[in-house]
């Protein structure tokens, strides 16, 4: 029988200490890195010299292109990855009008991507370079940068600039204060915080150019975001009920195909991330949505109005007032 391995990805290999039923984990192991050198040995898999590359068994190592810090329960992105991707990233930005070809933003798409592992919020800042990159029918075709592109691309660039970027893996706490958010299209977006409430008219013209139902549930969303900033919470994760599959969907994602949906997504990321904050929108049905009669034009009680000022984005100032 022979054994076929692709001896040239990485592997990592976990040391877990012994458990003893009565002490619980011992500094004790019943394996070492010779035990397995000794076993891949016969087997003709060729490691490289530590001395090269890899190393023994310790508490934080490299892995795929990222620091893994076990005690700590992080990942970051080393400081010669983290340098070289802001150079790529900054020399595309400073050269806008350079026509480039596939390979190229394939390259920084494919880089950006994988970086997402630590810059979770960076999902909905890719959209408009995957559809840049579909319009490439080969790799001879060149193509100037779009706005849309150089937009996200320097989104990208304020965040690589932020030194030693890296990115809890422990669970935020997760909270649940009451938040409700719905729109609809024969009035506007509400928004209900237990008892206290906010709403916005949506004006005349808001429904064009692709903006449509979806992208004011989606706003629903960003103006409780809007809420919690304004609010000063941080490192927590807080539900939000919202009675739109697709604008859930889309949060998820971290992305949506319609651009002006995306747009909304990218505000909302972008003021999560400084906070350390995350929402998790959590669907529930429309004759139970606490916020729908909001969404239609029936205010609440004057005394329950949300105290605090929700200061609307001037991207959004043409398409709502606050009532």
């Amino acid at each position: 029988m022979e054994l076929s391995i692709k001896w040239v990805d990485d592997f990592v290999f976990f040391w877990s200490p012994i458990v003893s039923i009565t002490s619980g984990p011992s500094d004790s192991f019943s394996f070492d890195l010779s035990s397995i050198l000794n076993i891949t040995e016969p087997l003709g898999i060729p490691w490289h010299p530590l001395s090269k590359k890899g190393h023994d068994f310790q508490h934080s190592f490299n892995y795929v292109g990222f620091a893994w810090d076990i005690p700590s329960r992080s990942v970051s992105l080393p400081c010669d990855k983290h340098l070289r991707l802001l150079d790529k990233v900054s020399a595309m930005v400073m050269s806008p009008v350079q026509p480039v070809n596939k390979h190229t933003v394939a390259s920084i798409h494919g880089s950006l991507q994988h970086v997402t592992v630590v810059y979770q919020q960076g999902h909905s800042h890719l959209s408009a370079l995957s559809n840049f990159l579909s319009k490439f029918p080969n790799e001879h075709v060149v193509h100037h940068i779009p706005n849309s592109c150089l937009s996200l691309l320097s989104w990208w660039k304020k965040a690589l600039a932020v030194p030693n970027p890296s990115r809890s893996l422990i669970p935020l706490p997760e909270y649940d204060l009451n938040i409700w958010v719905d729109a609809s299209s024969s009035w506007g977006v509400g928004l209900l915080v237990s008892d206290r409430w906010a709403s916005w008219q949506l004006l005349s013209g808001w429904n064009t150019c692709g903006r449509d139902i979806g992208w004011a549930e989606t706003v629903a969303i960003e103006l409780a975001v809007l809420w919690l900033s304004d609010c000063g919470w941080h490192d927590a994760c807080v539900k939000v009920h919202c009675d739109n599959t697709s604008a859930i969907a889309s949060f998820w994602k971290g992305r949506s195909r319609n651009i002006h949906r995306n747009d909304s997504l990218c505000r909302t990321t972008t003021l999560l991330v400084p906070s350390n904050l995350s929402i998790c929108p959590t669907y529930v049905s429309s004759s139970s949505n606490r916020a729908d009669p909001l969404s239609r034009g029936l205010s609440g009680q004057p005394g329950l109005r949300l105290s605090s000022l929700v200061v609307l984005p001037k991207e959004l100032i043409p398409f709502l007032n606050r009532t």
